[in-house]
């Protein structure tokens, strides 16, 4: 880009694809910059895990152990607890797990 000016650390290269482009200057302190890259591996990794609850289901279904199933149909399906229950659980775990997260 013209008139950009290269900060230090876009010259050392020392994660994958950084190539030096950094216009809003989000890497140029090293502590946050660890942060963006252990955050972007735990997205990476909840992405992975939405894969698989995409296509397990449909894998059992094509098995004959689930009966018409999609997964972007999942909201609107019966399920063993009401949707409050399982958002409130869901919350529990999500944030006992990002607890742990943040603690280490």
């Amino acid at each position: 880009m013209p008139n950009c000016r290269s900060h230090l650390h876009q010259v050392e290269y020392h994660l994958p694809g950084d190539f030096g482009f950094d216009p809003l200057g989000l890497g140029s302190d090293p502590e946050l910059l660890k942060w963006f890259a252990q955050a972007e591996l735990m997205h990476s990794r909840w992405a992975m895990l939405a894969v698989t609850g995409i296509l397990v289901p449909e894998w059992l279904e094509s098995l004959g152990f689930i009966e018409n199933y999609n997964w972007f149909d999942a909201g609107a399906r019966e399920y063993f607890a009401d949707p409050t229950t399982l958002f409130l659980v869901q919350l529990v775990l999500m944030g006992w797990a990002e607890g742990r997260r943040w603690a280490d």
